[in-house]
């Protein structure tokens, strides 16, 4: 399922030219839905908690000021015909996503997704440097992020204060993920840990581990998947005399 939906929603993404984040959101919600596991007696007020959070999501969308130009006409076979490599990127990003889906559960990891978001973050880099500087940036920033969580997850904290807590560390998230990545994960990292401790009701010592082999290995499985597109491409490249790269438009 994360495999499929991967590589749709790649291709659309990659065909209607929408630029970043892409169809990242896209892969965490469905890799975090398919790894989450629900009593069905409690499945009408976890949809209804979604479906709220979706309508508040909407609804400060609507607040803030936006573009009233029309998006242009396009039509997906003409954008196909004109960007064939495409139809690879999207294939591969699909494979590699499964594949990361398949190794986090033969680990019998606890939250499964870490690994899968680690790995589709990585591969929202331009190009092979840059996921590069992305790999060396999360896992830095991840490891600074756990001492972080460990001494906050330590004390006892109220249920409120780890909710605004959570709240402020996201806003600081959002701040920092465009100016500075890895400063950015010092603060992913206790704000995961800390809604999953309020989820699960989780040990500190075994969120800290998985969180952080999570991390790892989907960055560095996306790092080696994205040294394996990038050669893939040279060759096609090469073979059809084209001139692609791995990421169509960089921002």
């Amino acid at each position: 399922m994360v495999g499929m939906i991967a590589f749709l929603s790649r291709l659309l993404f990659r065909l209607a030219e929408i630029r970043k984040p892409g169809p990242f959101f896209i892969v965490m919600v469905t890799a975090m839905g398919s790894s989450t596991q629900i009593p069905l007696s409690q499945l009408p007020a976890t949809s209804l908690a979604v479906a709220f959070g979706i309508l508040i999501a909407i609804g400060v969308a609507c607040c803030l000021p936006s573009s009233t130009q029309a998006l242009p006409a396009f039509s997906f076979k003409e954008q196909l015909n004109h960007d064939p490599a495409a139809l690879l990127d999207a294939l591969f990003y699909g494979a590699i996503l499964f594949f990361a889906v398949y190794l986090s559960q033969s680990f019998h990891l606890h939250n499964p997704y870490w690994l899968t978001v680690s790995c589709a973050a990585i591969l929202q880099g331009d190009n092979l440097r840059h996921m590069l500087a992305r790999n060396n940036q999360r896992i830095f920033g991840t490891t600074i992020g756990l001492i972080i969580a460990a001494l906050l997850l330590s004390l006892p904290l109220p249920t409120i204060v780890m909710i605004l807590m959570i709240t402020l560390f996201f806003v600081t998230v959002e701040f920092f993920v465009k100016r500075n990545y890895a400063v950015a994960n010092f603060f992913s990292t206790p704000m995961a840990l800390m809604l999953a401790m309020l989820a699960k009701q989780q040990y500190l010592y075994s969120l800290v581990q998985y969180r952080f082999l999570g991390i790892v290995l989907g960055s560095l499985l996306g790092l080696l998947a994205a040294w394996l597109m990038t050669t893939v491409l040279r060759f096609y490249n090469r073979a059809f005399h084209l001139h692609e790269t791995f990421e169509q438009d960089s921002d």
